[in-house]
């Protein structure tokens, strides 16, 4: 799976991750943004920001298996914030 549907897949899985406290799901949700970020970070104006969210999204997993709820959620701002940047430069052309 790649593009839009694999990040609104991913956002999903870590949603259902991060509130149901299942650990699986939020590593599906990491599995299915690597592509993503890898993809991004060949973009100008983003460039690092791709690998930052990929290790980022595993420190969410991470985070998650030691139970700190806010740590995951946090980690996953850099995922979040492309993300949104992305969908807003497409949607304004």
């Amino acid at each position: 799976m790649f593009g839009w549907p694999a990040v609104g897949a991913s956002l999903a899985a870590f949603a259902i991750g991060i509130l149901t406290g299942r650990v699986w799901s939020a590593t599906t949700g990491a599995v299915l943004a690597a592509p993503f970020c890898l993809f991004v970070s060949g973009y100008p104006g983003i460039s690092y920001w791709g690998l930052v969210a990929l290790v980022a999204n595993a420190g969410s997993v991470l985070a998650l298996r030691g139970r700190r709820t806010v740590v995951a959620i946090v980690a996953l701002t850099p995922f979040v914030a492309i993300a949104i940047r992305l969908a807003f430069a497409v949607l304004s052309q």
